[in-house]
Order: C-alpha cells, then structure tokens, then sequence
C-alpha cells in the first residue's frame, strides 16, 4: 500500500503545549493517491517539524536482528491511515486493542473514522495488507499530545505490546524511534516503510530532547529506551527544519507525564503498566491467604522457590508478590483462559514495566535473567477474574 503524501502540520495554541509556546507540532502527511509529493513552498514556510538530524541514520526496521529486543518491540508499531484527515501517522499498541498516536494525528473523534493500522508496511512486507481496524476514537489530550484509538480485533496478540516506562532518561541515554518513513526529501518516490532511527537524549526539560532521525509521518511513534527497550517518550515535533528535511533537535513528550493521565481517564486500558497507577488501585480485597497485596507497596514477600495455593483474581483485584532473585528464574502464571483471561507483569522495585506476558493461552510465562528485588503483578484483562496458579522457580 505505496501512497503518495504532502506535508501538513497544525499550529497549537500556546496554553496547550508542555513548552508552554506556540510551535508546530510534528507534522502527519497527507495520503494521496500515487507516491510521495512534497510541498516544498509549504515545507520552507514553517520552522518546526520532525527532522532528521544530521545524516540520515536510520535502518529497515526488518533488518533488525530476529531475536533482537528491537526487533521484538518494532512489530507492534504501526502505519496508521487516517483517511478522515487526509494524512499519515505512526502508531503504537500499549495494550492488545489499544493504538497510542499523536493527538495532533486524531484531532477529533471524527477524525477516527476509517483509521488503519498497517503492522507489517516494511520492507518484503506483503503489498496487499489491508491493515487492522483502529477506527474506535477512546479520547486525546491536546497538551500531551497524544490519542487513543480502540482496534476492532487484538493485533497485539499477534504482534505485541509495547512497555510504557516513567522513568525519563538521562542526558545523553542512549534511545531509539521506530516510526514510518523514508527521505523523501532525497528520494520523492521512497515509500514510508517501518524504520529503526537510534540516537541520544540531547536535553530533558519540560519534553526529551532527542537526535533519533524523524520526519512528518513519524508523528506518534514510540521513543524507547536502548536499556530497557521501555518507551518512555511519545514523539510529536523537530526543530529548525532548513527546508530539506534537516534540524537540530527532536522532541518527545515523557511517558512520566502522560501515565498519570491515562491511569486517571482509561483505567481500563493500561491496567499494569506502571505505578503511579497502583497509587489509586481499588482497595484490597480478602478472596485469598496473600491479600492485602492490591498495591505494589503491600506485595506479599515469597521465598524462592515459590509455588501459590488458591490465588485468584476477583473483581477490581490485582496481586502483588515480591521477592530477590539471585540468578536466573522462570515465573509461571497458570489459570484457565476459558474462565478468564489473566495477565503476567514484572515490575522492578520503582514500578517499571520489566517484562509482561499477555498471551491467550492457559499459560503466562516470564523469564528473569538478573539478580534483583522484583514484585509480580497478577491482573485480569478488561475486568477478568478467576483462579490461578503462579510457580517461581
């Protein structure tokens, strides 16, 4: 699905940006009917847009190492046509159903109407993908940037979801992008395949500064951390476009500034992925010997080897264990998925996302590699209860 695409961009009001001023937010790309076709009258008249900087850094993102963590986290990134809107974006899952993109992408719950996502648009990827459904408008946020959109099956079931992650790296951390595009700039006919750009925080004001390369259509793509292969920033805008596609800086707005925000609006969407959110969990409930254990902060200590009896996951539930790990360990979560689909997260001692497990087997399976302190979130999906058996080894 080769479309041809001109730049567009919206200029937000100044009360509704992190920075606090008025600048152009990362631009989408318009979809045309025939290849890339860049209004460069347009382009030149605006300072601020994804750029790349310096040279052009990026990779095909199915060169990437199979096996490989970046590898692994690009599948659930996505091309996103946004027909309403006459435009491109980029997307990512954050929970099975559930697709992130930039708010300046999905300004309005019309502006959803007929949206898909395009999971496998990279190189040797098939011509004839029609995409998944994502037409479902959840909600968006103006100041952070950022849109939910509800797909009509659970393409993370067959592609993943990704980490979102609190912790806002360093100066310097080391980050990467994956995202939709090409230089078209360079090469007007290139068509927007799935691309791996990595690159360094180079300033964490109010946003994340980044170097990772960009351009407009790379607009919601997700902004990992090369440690922990988390996201902890959702792309939206460059700087100092020279007219050709070329900047200084590019920006993400923190994940530790859009969590809050989702665990208040959508609890339902990212049950697990991070606390802040157990801050506010349901109180605890006595189903089981473990609980009090709905917060992180009352996960029940275990010893290892650890084998559960009579756990279960009742309404507004989650179970919480912690315990130190010295060497390798495989964390087994066995229920019936018939009766109720639970799921498995790996949270370190602050509350970031480490590993997760949302399969739809009977099975949930972890393996932990390190010596550490974790704490085990036990959850169901979309309200699911039941009984399960959970085995660390």
């Amino acid at each position: 699905m080769l479309v041809p695409t001109t730049l567009t961009c919206r200029l937000l009001p100044a009360a509704t940006l992190l920075a606090g001023l008025a600048v152009l937010v990362g631009c989408a790309q318009d979809v045309g009917e025939q290849g890339p076709d860049v209004d460069a009258a347009l382009d030149a008249a605006h300072d601020d847009k994804a750029v790349i900087v310096g040279g052009v850094d990026w990779q095909e993102a199915a060169a990437l190492p199979e096996g490989s963590a970046e590898r692994a986290v690009s599948r659930a990134v996505a091309y996103l046509s946004i027909p309403a809107e006459g435009a491109r974006c980029t997307g990512f899952l954050v929970a099975p159903d559930v697709i992130m993109t930039n708010q300046h992408c999905i300004p309005t719950a019309a502006s959803a109407a007929g949206v898909r996502a395009l999971f496998r648009y990279e190189e040797g990827g098939p011509a004839d993908d029609a995409g998944v459904d994502c037409s479902e408008f959840l909600g968006n946020d103006a100041g952070l940037d950022f849109a939910l959109l509800r797909c009509s099956s659970r393409p993370g079931d067959q592609y993943g979801v990704v980490a979102l992650e609190a912790t806002t790296p360093s100066r310097n951390a080391g980050v990467y992008v994956i995202h939709q595009n090409c230089d078209y700039y360079t090469s007007p006919e290139c068509a927007p395949t799935k691309k791996y750009s990595p690159g360094r925080v180079t300033s964490t004001m109010s946003e994340i500064g980044h170097d990772a390369d960009t351009l407009g259509g790379s607009s919601g793509s997700p902004l990992f951390s090369r440690v922990t292969h988390g996201v902890v920033g959702l792309h939206h805008v460059g700087l100092g476009n020279d007219g050709a596609g070329r900047g200084s800086e590019n920006r993400a707005v923190p994940m530790s500034a859009i969590l809050p925000v989702l665990t208040q609006r959508y609890p339902g969407v990212l049950l697990g992925a991070r606390a802040p959110t157990d801050q506010s969990a349901p109180a605890p409930t006595a189903a089981d010997g473990y609980e009090p254990n709905n917060l992180r902060a009352d996960a029940t200590a275990v010893q290892l080897p650890f084998t559960s009896v009579d756990a279960r996951i009742d309404t507004a539930d989650q179970d919480h264990f912690r315990f130190t790990a010295a060497g390798a360990r495989t964390i087994r979560l066995a229920f019936s998925h018939h009766a109720g689909d639970l799921d498995l997260y790996l949270l370190d001692e602050a509350g970031a996302v480490l590993a997760r497990s949302i399969g739809t087997t009977d099975v949930e399976e972890i393996a932990l590699e390190a010596s550490a302190t974790v704490v085990i979130r036990v959850i169901g999906y979309r309200g699911a209860t039941g009984s399960y058996a959970l085995d660390v080894r």
